[in-house]
């Protein structure tokens, strides 16, 4: 099993940093190769799901991800995703969104990712395409925040 932490400081509150996390959102984090387009989004409430066609080299990808965990605090706010239909290599996947106010006007995003392919060798090249997608988001959300403000 692979793992990923980032944090990604953010210019906004905790709940306009809540309420952004919603589809429109999820639409510009483009990976930097390929496309994808979201086909369902619930929210990210226990239960809700998400389903994303992901397109690289002329092929076409399911990814379904479930909401598992939810909380939240007058400080914090957390989601889970858990990968149920994931595209090869990847056989498992648990993505816990941690959204944090740190001080008036400033959060942070806490990206904790925890993955797994099969074959297992195939993780070492997985986890440094998965670092540079996370980090490629950075911008983005910086981005997308600082409109919400």
């Amino acid at each position: 099993m692979k793992k990923i932490y980032l944090e990604t400081p953010v210019q906004v509150n905790l709940v306009p940093l809540i309420e952004g996390f919603n589809s429109s959102l999820l639409t510009r984090l483009q990976p930097p190769l390929g496309e994808m387009t979201l086909t369902r989004y619930d929210g990210n409430s226990v239960g809700d799901e998400i389903h994303i066609e992901i397109h690289l080299m002329g092929q076409t990808v399911n990814w379904v991800s479930v909401i598992a965990e939810e909380k939240q605090s007058a400080q914090e706010y957390t989601f889970v995703d858990v990968g149920r239909e994931l595209p090869f290599p990847l056989s498992y996947w648990h993505h816990r969104h941690t959204l944090k106010q740190v001080s008036d006007g400033r959060s942070l995003i806490i990206d904790e990712v925890e993955f797994e392919c099969r074959p297992a060798l195939l993780e070492w090249a997985v986890k440094p395409m998965m670092l540079w997608m996370f980090k490629s988001r950075v911008p983005i959300y910086q981005k997308y925040f600082a409109e919400k403000k």
